[in-house]
């Protein structure tokens, strides 16, 4: 029996895929990669790849017949397409770019409703470090850094007047900003909220067992069967062949963030994640993960653990007995919230 490993890291995960040249690998594939095998005397192990927000998807299935599996799959994938297509601000036709273009969205579909729902509960649960409205400041300060240029206190002032979760106004299914300039960013959850749709998806073709891995936002399906958990292992940021935890996990979800893989500046000093309270410094903060019942949850508490830094994201967290968090710090600091939990 062959023991399936997950790697928060999508460098590793790539390798764990195959895909050590997967730029060749996708294209001859048409963008899909399909691989399986008998897994057991009773399942067979289905897993399939494609390129999708931003990232590189893997769906691992097991299931007696391998043809209800790949069927399982495409469902699985064909849905996490159709809420990328309405959540990304990356596509200028969705409702979401539409509201960020126009100041405002009437009939939003109920999908970005739920995701704007599930924001503004993070955002009370960590006292304003996830923020989705923070695309203004996220845009100062990367159009500053690539300049090589500091953030001023009046750019910082006039960017920050356009970040706050109460700015953002929604009656029904219409959405309007109070103020000209702002914007929104799902960069920090959507990604969890379309991994949940896949397992939910694969859950109705009437599979019990999958884990589906969208670049380190990742949630299992029941188990390996034997009563064993999926295996998850954490990279270390700093020595990418090292790992710093390894745990198993049945029907809960996991999410890492952090900066060691997208930068603002090629001295690496500044990420994409900022703190609004903040802009423009480079913290402490080396990766955060979180563990949860959904993808959602952990991916939004995830970035506001590393935006909050290891003390504070810890209070934060002390207080959410659902969540369990393994926090990296400059140095080599962890600090461990029920974890594994």
């Amino acid at each position: 029996m062959k023991k399936q490993i997950v790697n928060l890291n999508r460098r590793s995960f790539l390798r764990l895929a195959g895909l050590a040249g997967a730029g060749s690998v996708l294209a001859a594939a048409g963008g899909t990669v399909l691989f399986s095998e008998r897994f057991n005397r009773e399942l067979h192990q289905s897993r399939q790849t494609r390129p999708l927000m931003g990232t590189y998807v893997q769906i691992t299935v097991l299931d007696k017949s391998a043809a209800k599996a790949e069927e399982a799959l495409n469902s699985a994938f064909a849905e996490m397409s159709r809420l990328e297509n309405i959540l990304s601000r990356f596509h200028s036709a969705s409702p979401l770019s539409v509201l960020n273009s126009t100041g405002r969205l009437n009939g939003a579909p109920a999908e970005l409703m739920e995701v704007l729902a599930a924001s503004r509960l993070a955002w009370r649960n960590s006292g304003g470090a996830f923020d989705i409205t923070v695309l203004p400041l996220l845009t100062a300060v990367e159009s500053r850094v690539r300049a090589n240029q500091s953030l001023s206190g009046a750019e910082a002032l006039q960017a920050g007047d356009l970040v706050g979760m109460e700015k953002l106004k929604m009656s029904g299914t219409n959405l309007a900003f109070d103020r000209s300039g702002m914007g929104i960013t799902l960069d920090g959850i959507a990604k969890g909220y379309i991994v949940d749709h896949a397992v939910a998806s694969l859950s109705r073709q009437g599979i019990s067992r999958a884990l589906v891995n969208a670049g380190g936002d990742i949630r299992a399906l029941g188990d390996k069967g034997e009563g064993k958990g999926w295996t998850i292992k954490v990279q270390d940021p700093v020595d990418k062949n090292a790992f710093v935890a390894e745990f198993a996990i049945t029907d809960r979800a996991v999410a890492t963030s952090g900066n060691y893989e997208a930068y603002f500046d090629e001295a690496k000093l500044f990420g994409h994640l900022i703190n609004p309270e903040r802009p423009g410094e480079a913290g402490d903060s080396l990766s955060s993960t979180i563990l949860a019942s959904s993808c959602t949850v952990a991916d939004a508490m995830a970035t506001a653990w590393f935006v909050m830094g290891g003390q504070n994201g810890s209070d934060m967290l002390a207080g959410q007995s659902d969540l369990g968090g393994l926090f990296l710090e400059q140095g080599g600091e962890q600090r461990r919230l029920r974890f594994p939990a």
